[in-house]
């Protein structure tokens, strides 16, 4: 399975690709911020999924973090990721930040998907 997994939570703008069947991060790009989430998260995007040679068609699914974080780089992470899952007519997963620290690719299987 693909994934596309968004984090705006905390002080970065990150982005990978997963593929959950190797358990290996294709491409991931991470940048620490403050502020600008909303200016930053797109090109990112797009650069994440240049760099994993992946089309958004080939993806199985989108699964962005739902804090704890700032009000603002949650709403501009959960807005992004809602807006390429229905664009692209995929899942979406929703994360606690807790899911992403230490755990492995199966944590995104038992997650919450909307």
């Amino acid at each position: 399975m693909l994934i596309l997994a968004i984090d705006t939570a905390l002080d970065a703008c990150a982005a990978g690709v997963l593929d959950t069947d190797s358990s290996k991060l294709i491409a991931q790009e991470s940048q620490p911020m403050k502020r600008g989430h909303a200016e930053a998260l797109m090109p990112l995007i797009a650069r994440v999924m240049k760099a994993s040679g992946i089309s958004f068609a080939s993806l199985d699914r989108i699964a962005v973090t739902t804090g704890p974080g700032s009000f603002t780089g949650l709403r501009v992470g959960l807005s992004a990721a809602r807006g390429i899952a229905l664009a692209a007519g995929l899942a979406l997963l929703t994360l606690p930040i807790a899911s992403f620290a230490g755990d492995d690719a199966s944590t995104l299987y038992k997650s919450k998907c909307v």
